[in-house]
C-alpha cells in the first residue's frame, strides 16, 4: 500500500450547499436574539420598552419561520442551538440585570446584543454573496440586517 489509498476506503467531503450554509449560520443568529428577547423581558418593568422587546420578538419568529422555510425547501433543517449556550446566554443577562436593572441598561444590552447579529449577519452576506447562493436567502438576510439596524434606533430612545 505505500502511499497509495485503498479504493472504497476514502472518505470524500460532501460539497455543502452554500444556501443551506447560510440560512442555518442565519437561523441561529435570530435564534439568539429570540433567545436574549425572551430573557430580557421578564426583567422590563417599562410598558413602552416592554411592548417594543414584544414587537422585536415576534418579528424575530417571523424570521425564524421564513428561514426554517427555506431551509425545508433546500434540503436541509432548522437546528436549535446547544442547550448550553442558551444557559449561557440567560446567566448573562440573569447577572447583568441583576446588578442593574434600569430600562436604559436593559436598552443598551439590547443594542449591543442586536449589534452583534448585525456584524455576524453582515459578514455572512459577504462570504455568500459572490457564491451560488439564492438570491432569496441572501435577500432574506438583508433583511434581517435592515430590520436589525431599525430595532437598535428604537432602543436608543430608552437610553
Amino acid at each position: 500500500m505505500n502511499g497509495e489509498t485503498q479504493k472504497g476506503t476514502e472518505k470524500k467531503a460532501v460539497p455543502r450547499n452554500c444556501t443551506e450554509e447560510l440560512l442555518e449560520e442565519l437561523y441561529k443568529n435570530v435564534g439568539m436574539g429570540t433567545d436574549s428577547l425572551l430573557n430580557v423581558i421578564p426583567k422590563v418593568k417599562n410598558t413602552e420598552l416592554s411592548a417594543e422587546l414584544t414587537s422585536q420578538l415576534n418579528k424575530y419568529g417571523g424570521y425564524s419561520e421564513q428561514i426554517g422555510n427555506m431551509l425545508e425547501q433546500c434540503g436541509g433543517e432548522a437546528k436549535e442551538k446547544n442547550i448550553m449556550a442558551k444557559m449561557s446566554a440567560k446567566l448573562g443577562v440573569e447577572m447583568s440585570t441583576l446588578t442593574d436593572p434600569t430600562d436604559a441598561h436593559i436598552a443598551q444590552m439590547v443594542i449591543e446584543g442586536t449589534t452583534m447579529g448585525i456584524t455576524d449577519t453582515i459578514r455572512l452576506v459577504r462570504d455568500y454573496e459572490n457564491s451560488n447562493c439564492t438570491e432569496g436567502a441572501l435577500s432574506l438576510a438583508r433583511s434581517v440586517v435592515s430590520y436589525q439596524e431599525q430595532a437598535v434606533e428604537k432602543m436608543k430612545s430608552f437610553l
